[in-house]
């Protein structure tokens, strides 16, 4: 006889006991995953790194974007200059 069944994150249970046993494991999982959090953040940290390290395309891709992005800064700061200049002006 079944005695505890999923239903995604919901536990049914015709046993108290039983119930207890499915808790406990959920638990012990949850504390297991907890244990290796580190691990799995190296891994999301480093997968970039990684890549670029293996794609010499996508390295010299993030290289243009960050020299885009410093060309877009330094226009910003030229207009902000413009518009001080014209504001002082009138």
């Amino acid at each position: 006889m079944l005695e505890t069944t999923k239903a995604g994150n919901i536990v049914l249970s015709t046993s108290s006991e039983a119930l207890i046993k499915e808790v406990n494991a959920i638990c012990n999982d949850a504390k297991e995953k907890l244990a290796n959090r580190d691990y799995y953040q190296m891994v999301v940290d480093k997968t970039p790194e990684l890549l670029v390290t293996l794609n010499p395309a996508l390295k010299k891709e993030q290289e243009t974007e960050t020299r885009l992005k410093a060309v877009e800064g330094s226009v910003q700061e030229v207009k902000d200059l413009v518009k001080t200049l014209v504001e002082k002006l009138s």
